[in-house]
């Protein structure tokens, strides 16, 4: 877990205070888009197949994963940035300090 917490959240914290000042002299406006992930949990995950075999950790071993995300990254669509890519694009009276759920303004 420190691991986990050292990247995803102390890294964070130290990657954006360490760039701020730079983005702050930005003549473009400048944002900071932070990117999280729902697929982590397994409801979310459209495929009943693959649910289960992620679901299944008594037989799921590093084989199966790494076939999973060969499958996977054959099969997804290349707009995987679309929503950071737009909320970093948004004009400046757009909206700020708010939820994204793909491209849209959600409920946090």
């Amino acid at each position: 877990a420190e691991e986990c917490l050292n990247t995803n959240f102390y890294g964070v914290k130290a990657t954006t205070e360490a760039l701020l000042p730079l983005l702050k002299l930005s003549t473009c406006g400048a944002r900071i888009v932070n990117i999280s992930s729902l697929r982590g949990e397994l409801r979310r995950i459209p495929s009943d197949d693959v649910r289960n075999q992620l679901g299944d950790v008594e037989t799921l071993n590093e084989n199966k994963l790494d076939d999973m995300v060969k499958r996977f990254l054959q099969d997804c669509k290349e707009d995987g940035a679309r929503g950071p890519v737009k909320c970093a694009l948004l004009p400046d009276d757009g909206p700020s300090g708010c939820y994204f759920d793909q491209t849209q303004v959600a409920a946090f």
